[in-house]
Formats: C-alpha cells, sequence, structure tokens
C-alpha cells in the first residue's frame, strides 16, 4: 500500500509538475506569440512603407517616361487622349488605384477621379500634408500607411507623395494610394503564423525556432518579391522588373558583343473577347499568349507583360538581323492561332516591333520607345505584321503626336479660323452661296494641311468638338448674308456615325438663329459604307429639318450609282481631280459629261470643285453644269473679306436686273399697242 501509495503520489506529483510546466511553457509561448504579433504588425507596416514608396517611384519613373506632356498637365492644360489611355492601362496593370498630380505651389492639377480634365484649385497638398513641403530639398518620397473605412469594411492603403522631376529640376509631386489589402494579408498571416509558431517553438526550443523563423522569413521574402517583380496574371515578369532585367543586361554589353533585340509584341482581340464572353476570356487569351510567347522566346530571354494587351522580350544576343526577322515572323505565327475558350475559338492579331543595340539607341529608355513605336507602325499596317524601328518614320510618328496633341488645344489657343469660298451660278456668273472652309495655325508649325490636321483631329476624339464649332462659326457669320445665299460646310464620318450630329445641328441652328434651308452639309462617299438603315434614318432626319446634304468628291474612292437613288441627296459635287484635268485629258472630260449628264437625268445639280482657267469654265458651262467654285472665281477668304465679294457680285449684276426690269414695265405698252 505504502509503496503503492508512494508510487502514486509520485506520478500525482509527477503529473501536476508536467501540467504546471505545460502550462507555463504554454502561456510563454502565448506571451511570445503576442509579442510576435505587435512586432509583426509593426515590421508589416515597415514593409508596406517599403512597398508602397517602391511601388510609388517606379510608377512615377514610368508615367515621366512614357506621358509626354507631363509638363503641360502639371500647367494646367488638359491631357491628351492618348495619355489618359495610358493613365488608365498603367492603372490596370500595376496596383494603384488613384493618383493626384500636384505642381509645385501644391495645387491639384489633375486627378484619376476625372482624368479628362485638369483642376484649378487653391494650395492644398501642403496643407494636408504638412510633412510634404521638406521633401524638395531632402527629394525623399513621403509614405503613410493607413486605413480607409467605408460601408462598414476597412481598406488598408499605403500614401506615397513623390516629386517629380524633369531635366533635373522638380516640377511637381505626384500622390498615388496604392492598395495594400492584399499584401497586408500576405504579410500578417504568414508573419502571425510564423510568430504563433515561433513563440511555442522558442518554448520548446530556442535552436529549432529560430530556424523555422529564418525559413518563414525567406518564404516570406521569395513570395514578396515574387508579387513585386511578376504580373499575377501571366506569371511574366511586370514591366519594372523587365526593365531592371533590361538595364543590367544593357550595362553588360561590351561594344564587341552582338547587338541586344528587343520586341514589343501587341496582341489585338483580347477587348472582343472580353465584350463577347466577359474578362475571363481575355484573361484566356492573354494566359495562353504568354504561354506561347515563352516557348518561342526560350529560357534565354527575358519576357514581360509591359501593359494591358502587350509584352517586351528581350532577346538572345543576334549576330544577323535575318534571324531576328525570323523570330518576329514565329512570334506572329505562333501567337496568332486560334485561341479555344469554353468550346469558342478566338482569333488574335499580332504586331511586333523590333530595335536593336547600338542602332536605335544605347540607353534603355529610348530602345524601350523605339520598339513600341515600331509595333504601333506594324499595327497600322495591317493584320500580323512586324516592324523595325526606322526613325525616319519615327519623325513621321512623332509630328502625328504633335498634332494629335494640338487638335485637343487648338480651340482653347484661338488657332482655328473660317475661311469662305464663292459657290458661283455657271450659267448666269451670280453668287449662290459659299463653302466654309477649316484654317489652321500651329504656333511652331505655321499653318497646316486641313486634311492633315482633321486626321489628326479625328484620331485623338477631337473632331466632333471642332467640327461643331466649325458649323456654329459658319452659321454665325452667314446669318449677316442676303437671303438666298447658302451655306455649305463639310462633315467628317465619326460626326456622323457617333449618332450625336442631329443633336448638334439643333442645338447649333437655334443658337444662331440661322435658317435649316440655307444650310447645306457636305458628306463623302466613305459614309455610304456603314449601316445602310442608319445611313437612310440620318439622311431623312435631316431632310424634315430642312436641311440640305451634297454627295462630295463624286467619282473617287466608293463611288456607286446606287447611292445616288437610295440617299435623297440636294446635290453632287464633282472631285477637282477632274475637273483640272479637262483640257489635257479627253478621259477626264468623258467622265465630267457623264455625271453631269448622270445629274441631270436623276435631276440633281451638280458644282465642280477646283475650277482654275477659263478654259475649264467655259467647258463645264457647254454640258451645262450648274455650280461651279475654284481659284478662277476666288481663293477661300476670311470673313472680314465677304462683304466685298457680295457687294461686287450685287453691283455687277445690277445692269443686268435694270434690264430686266425695263422689258417687264415696257412689255404690257408694246402689247397696248398692237391691240
Amino acid at each position: 500500500m505504502d509503496r503503492r501509495g508512494k508510487n502514486l503520489t509520485g506520478e500525482a506529483w509527477d503529473f501536476r509538475s508536467w501540467i504546471k510546466t505545460a502550462v507555463t511553457l504554454i502561456v510563454l509561448g502565448i506571451i511570445i506569440a503576442i509579442a510576435g504579433t505587435g512586432l509583426v504588425a509593426r515590421t508589416t507596416d515597415r514593409m508596406l512603407k517599403s512597398d508602397a514608396r517602391i511601388e510609388a517611384e517606379n510608377w512615377s519613373s514610368y508615367l515621366t517616361l512614357n506621358i509626354t506632356d507631363y509638363q503641360q498637365i502639371l500647367e494646367g492644360v488638359a491631357p491628351s487622349p492618348a495619355s489618359q489611355t495610358f493613365f488608365e492601362q498603367a492603372r490596370q496593370v500595376g496596383r494603384v488605384y488613384r493618383f493626384k498630380l500636384y505642381d509645385l505651389t501644391g495645387r491639384l492639377r489633375l486627378s484619376s477621379d476625372d482624368p479628362g480634365r485638369t483642376k484649378q484649385e487653391q494650395a492644398n497638398l501642403f496643407v494636408e500634408i504638412p510633412a510634404v513641403r521638406p521633401m524638395l530639398d531632402s527629394k525623399q518620397p513621403f509614405v503613410r500607411v493607413g486605413e480607409i473605412g467605408s460601408g462598414g469594411q476597412t481598406s488598408y492603403f499605403a500614401e506615397s507623395v513623390v516629386p517629380v522631376a524633369a531635366n533635373g529640376k522638380p516640377i511637381g509631386f505626384l500622390q498615388v494610394l496604392i492598395s495594400q489589402d492584399k499584401r497586408r494579408e500576405l504579410f500578417l498571416s504568414a508573419a502571425t503564423e510564423g510568430a504563433v509558431t515561433m513563440g511555442i517553438l522558442l518554448a520548446i526550443g530556442p535552436a529549432w525556432g529560430f530556424w523555422y523563423r529564418t525559413r518563414q522569413k525567406r518564404s516570406i521574402e521569395r513570395r514578396l518579391n515574387y508579387a513585386t517583380t511578376h504580373d499575377p496574371l501571366t506569371g511574366l515578369m511586370n514591366r519594372s522588373a523587365w526593365l531592371r532585367s533590361f538595364s543590367e543586361a544593357l550595362s553588360r554589353t561590351a561594344p564587341e558583343r552582338p547587338v541586344l533585340t528587343v520586341l514589343s509584341v501587341e496582341i489585338s482581340g483580347v477587348r472582343f473577347a472580353n465584350e463577347t464572353l466577359g474578362n475571363s476570356a481575355g484573361d484566356h487569351l492573354l494566359k495562353v499568349s504568354a504561354e506561347r510567347l515563352a516557348e518561342v522566346a526560350g529560357s534565354t530571354s527575358f519576357i514581360a507583360r509591359i501593359g494591358a494587351s502587350k509584352f517586351g522580350l528581350l532577346a538572345a544576343p543576334f549576330s544577323d538581323a535575318m534571324d531576328v526577322a525570323k523570330l518576329a515572323q514565329t512570334i506572329i505565327h505562333d501567337l496568332s492561332k486560334p485561341i479555344n475558350f469554353h468550346g469558342t475559338n478566338f482569333s488574335t492579331e499580332v504586331s511586333v516591333g523590333v530595335a536593336l543595340s547600338p542602332t536605335d539607341g544605347s540607353e534603355q529608355v529610348h530602345l524601350v520607345k523605339a520598339a513600341e513605336i515600331a509595333s504601333a507602325i506594324a499595327h497600322e499596317a495591317g493584320r500580323n505584321c512586324y516592324r523595325f524601328f526606322d526613325a525616319s518614320v519615327e519623325k513621321v510618328a512623332e509630328r502625328q503626336r504633335q498634332l494629335e496633341r494640338f487638335a485637343g488645344e487648338a480651340l482653347d489657343l484661338n488657332a482655328l479660323d473660317v475661311h469662305y469660298q464663292p459657290i458661283i451660278g455657271l450659267k448666269d456668273g451670280k453668287l449662290k452661296g459659299f463653302e466654309a472652309l477649316l484654317r489652321v495655325t500651329h504656333p511652331e508649325l505655321g499653318p497646316l494641311s486641313p486634311a492633315e490636321f482633321v486626321a489628326a483631329a479625328e484620331n485623338s476624339g477631337n473632331i466632333e468638338r471642332i467640327g461643331a464649332w466649325c458649323i456654329e462659326q459658319a452659321c454665325r457669320i452667314a446669318r449677316q448674308w442676303p437671303d438666298p445665299l447658302t451655306l455649305s460646310v463639310n462633315i467628317s464620318p465619326i460626326q456622323f456615325e457617333s449618332g450625336r450630329l442631329i443633336a448638334n445641328l439643333r442645338r447649333i441652328l437655334d443658337k444662331t438663329r440661322f435658317p435649316a434651308y440655307r444650310l447645306e452639309l457636305e458628306i463623302t462617299e466613305g459614309i455610304m459604307l456603314g449601316d445602310a438603315e442608319f445611313i437612310h434614318t440620318q439622311l431623312r432626319t435631316l431632310q424634315e429639318m430642312g436641311l440640305r446634304v451634297s454627295l462630295d468628291d463624286f467619282g473617287t474612292g466608293y463611288s456607286s450609282l446606287s447611292y445616288l437613288w437610295k440617299y435623297p441627296f440636294s446635290r453632287i459635287k464633282i472631285d477637282q481631280s477632274f475637273v483640272r484635268q479637262i483640257e489635257e485629258s479627253p478621259m477626264a472630260k468623258g467622265i465630267v459629261t457623264t455625271i453631269v449628264s448622270l445629274g441631270r437625268s436623276i435631276g440633281v445639280p451638280l458644282t465642280a470643285e477646283g475650277i482654275e482657267t477659263p478654259g475649264q469654265l467655259a467647258f463645264l458651262r457647254q454640258v451645262k453644269c450648274e455650280y461651279g467654285q475654284g481659284y478662277l472665281f476666288s481663293r477661300p477668304v476670311p470673313s472680314a473679306e465677304l462683304a466685298a465679294i457680295i457687294i461686287k457680285d450685287f453691283a455687277g449684276h445690277l445692269p443686268q436686273k435694270k434690264r430686266r426690269l425695263e422689258q417687264r414695265v415696257a412689255t404690257p405698252e408694246v402689247t397696248s399697242g398692237s391691240s
């Protein structure tokens, strides 16, 4: 009994001792875990700040290198459509979900909430964040991590304010709000798990706990590094990591080594997939395209997703440009193959731009820009094309970009004017009206071709605003003319197809109080290739409003006789290319004669454009063309010279009016005498 009792007492003591030790270890582990969790929270904040600083600096550098009108935006000029599109694409690729641009005085100039308009608010950045002011001297970004409460939920963010510089001089501040929810969750979950586990292990064995902590730390670092340097959708490097790899490769390239090859690969068709079957379809196309590109490029190349549907490739050195061309052809061949998504095959078009170092540049920025310019040229060339960078083409592209930016600013700069060219009745030589013609003067390039400027305005999305302004200006001037005189204005196909033309015309006519029956709209034959029902509805509505519609440049482009009886045209204008050849080409004479006969047979009057010689005028009168315009009568003139033309026409026909009046007065007397 006693031994047994002693044994029981000893066992009970050992059990109580084990329980006590276990409880002590558990409490110690909990204390360590709690302390570790607090440390994790502080460490997480520091890591988030560091990550936000890197992301904001990379994003600021990325925008500075790619937004050509950065300086103008900070000076209060609205960003170009290309810059607006670039801002949106950059945000889709990165984690920045809100950004603001401030000038050096702290005034808000641009916000992602309204990227198409600049702001004119008073200085508020320095009031909101006083710590930002010393940044100009320290040149260090300001970063803080916080929370945003909305709808009962809390989102974590990192706010960073980065000084923006151009040519080594500060020009403003970029404030970005970077989403940190996923990263914070990643940091906290992994680090908290490690801290709790570490606490238990430290209580049991410090050495093993230290080993496990190191392992977890390395795992977190790997995951963080991957998340920071890779695109989450395709698994390829992101733009920032790719550019760093590019810089390293460029620095290792010796003059005697083969050239580096940079390719910009753009995929078309993702947007159609998104609109057809949703964003998952577009994501699938990008994933498959990335896999195919990686397979073609091989393990020696650096590949990245550098845009919404654009990939960058830094290929292994080539000694022959033909090998580069073969690589581009292989990329196009493999990536343009149909991609199946849930039973639907999607076709993609691939545009590849190629830039070579050092031929096309010795710096990273120049080479990437050259490859992207070549890719854009390949895209314009047609389906599935590749192009090498050409400096001469780049100058043309740069001029086009300059004109597109200017198209958005032309009205504000008062760079537009409307001139007027007389339209003459060829039978009696009387003035019948004027055609309004746009004239453009660039502050640096001087007078621009209207055709070139209109093309830039169409590409940049400004043609509707400019076209409406032109019509309103012309109607305001034409309201002062004598009632018989008409006004003709040209309409861009984009204006016609937008669906807003009718509303704009009604607004302009009401505002200027110009009679609709005196306004004639000139449209080109290219418009006729669109939706026939929509075209007919638009033309019928214009006719019901009292407007007249003429078919401009007839005889070129997509001429079809079916247009003349299918649509209600009030006039046909013979293209000037035929008129100018009347005296030299019998074929041109035949074409003009046929067009005039055709118009007369269907009861539609004709106007001949580009009349420059008396011989041309004599022939057109001979074939009984009703109206004409050209330098023989007058060049286009500004509105200030219109009164002189109208008065001269009136005075020149006074004798004819007097004779007709005398004849009408004399006729009854003769009749009376004979009876």
